[in-house]
């Protein structure tokens, strides 16, 4: 072996890199090779590296309705004692807060308080968090009870949160057809209970043989009827205000003469389909002006034996 060569060797050893390991790092060992700061739970978006995607802050698990239980047992382990003249005064989370700021989330796994309407708003996209915005409520959480109340305010009248409030009502809000039709749709349902309202009146009048109309189309039984139940009944009063009202005497007579229709194939089906015998009875009368006037009966036992149905009252 040529001694005269091992000083080259050594220094050229010693100028040439390091093998690189090509092989496939570990999760674990990928993720050591990140900055501290990227490593951290709570660092902010601007600690990346340029080119590396951002993510989101980690805000806590929230539901539909903010988390306000009645038993804050586990708020007591995040106190703030002052001294004072008599020694430590405990403050803890106070119930009654979440009466006056509606807004609270109680977290137990922290035992601090978060701002339900700011985190709803903006996982769901609705603001952007910037980053002159104040997180205490969405990220870092607060625990603060001996600045709670002035902390609540500031908080509750800063322009994040009245931002995060008027998106939410926003979205919750139906478009402006949505909300025409479903006017539309209640309104015709007010209009057929007034309608039903209506009929049943007609009904009671006639089966009872009284008149309708009197010498004008305001008065009568039926619309004095009609005022009387309108006084119990929101839906008819205002349905009686509008200028078609099914009041009329044209109406009155298509209602009465539907309701006799059906009187004649009631009786017509239980004469063919319970009594195998019947007997009808007609007859006949002259009135001043020279009209024929007359009756038809019908007599028919059904099942029930003993009982009879007459019906009558047909004009010629």
């Amino acid at each position: 072996m040529d001694v005269s060569l091992q000083p080259q060797t050594m220094v050229e050893s010693v100028l040439q890199p390091p093998p690189v390991d090509t092989s496939p790092q570990p999760p674990s060992a990928i993720a050591s090779l990140k900055p501290l700061s990227a490593q951290r739970s709570g660092s902010s978006n601007a600690a990346l590296p340029s080119g590396e995607e951002k993510s989101d802050p980690p805000y806590p698990a929230i539901k539909e309705h903010p988390y306000q239980p009645d038993q804050t047992d586990f708020m007591t382990t995040q106190m703030v004692s002052t001294k004072t003249k008599r020694g430590f005064t405990v403050l803890k989370f106070q119930r009654q807060w979440f009466d006056k700021f509606g807004w609270l989330h109680c977290d137990v796994k922290s035992g601090k308080v978060f701002c339900h309407a700011c985190i709803t708003a903006i996982t769901r996209g609705l603001v952007h968090l910037e980053r002159d915005h104040e997180t205490n409520f969405l990220i870092e959480g607060f625990c603060n009870w001996k600045k709670s109340m002035e902390k609540f305010k500031q908080h509750q009248a800063s322009d994040l949160h009245e931002l995060c409030i008027l998106k939410l009502q926003a979205a919750s809000q139906k478009p402006v057809t949505a909300q025409l039709s479903d006017h539309a749709s209640k309104e015709q349902v007010n209009a057929q209970h007034a309608l039903v309202k209506l009929i049943t009146s007609m009904r009671y009048l006639a089966t009872e043989g009284a008149a309708l109309r009197g010498k004008e189309n305001d008065g009568g039984k039926f619309r004095k009827l009609l005022d009387l139940r309108s006084e119990d009944d929101e839906d008819l009063r205002q349905f009686m205000k509008r200028t078609t009202n099914f009041t009329s005497h044209e109406i009155q007579n298509e209602i009465l003469a539907i309701m006799s229709r059906q009187v004649l194939q009631n009786i017509l089906r239980s004469v063919n389909e319970e009594s195998k015998i019947f007997a009808t009875i007609v007859d006949g009368t002259t009135d001043i002006s020279g009209n024929e006037q007359e009756c038809v009966c019908v007599r028919f036992i059904d099942k029930e034996l003993g009982s009879e149905r007459t019906s009558s009252d047909c004009t010629a």
